[in-house]
């Protein structure tokens, strides 16, 4: 039974080595760059296509995990704390850019 799980789960799962997948894309070094230029800067990345990635090469996201609230970004975008309630919490934040005015909401 062993062997059987043993050979089983090697096949079935791929040997990774490393992240070369994800930094090695021309998108990546882009990043990098810019990051290393401007490390201070506030970024805006497509949530639904690039949540997290730039993040990972060190940009400062307003979208991705909050395990505590960033009050001081918060209370830029909502200056009332109308929604305190909402982003005052552990939370996914992402965004839709649209014409109509600041709102929030928990799924």
């Amino acid at each position: 039974m062993l062997a059987i799980i043993i050979v089983g789960g090697l096949t079935i799962n791929p040997v990774t080595h490393g992240i070369g997948a994800i930094e090695n894309k021309l998108l990546s070094h882009e990043v990098e760059s810019i990051v290393g230029k401007n490390p201070n800067a506030i970024w805006m990345s497509d949530s639904t296509n690039l949540y997290h990635f730039v993040q990972m090469f060190g940009a400062k996201s307003i979208d991705g995990v909050r395990f505590y609230p960033d009050r001081q970004l918060m209370t830029k975008i909502d200056k009332q704390n109308q929604y305190e309630d909402v982003w005052n919490r552990y939370a996914h934040l992402k965004y839709s850019l649209t014409n109509e005015n600041t709102s929030m909401t928990t799924p």
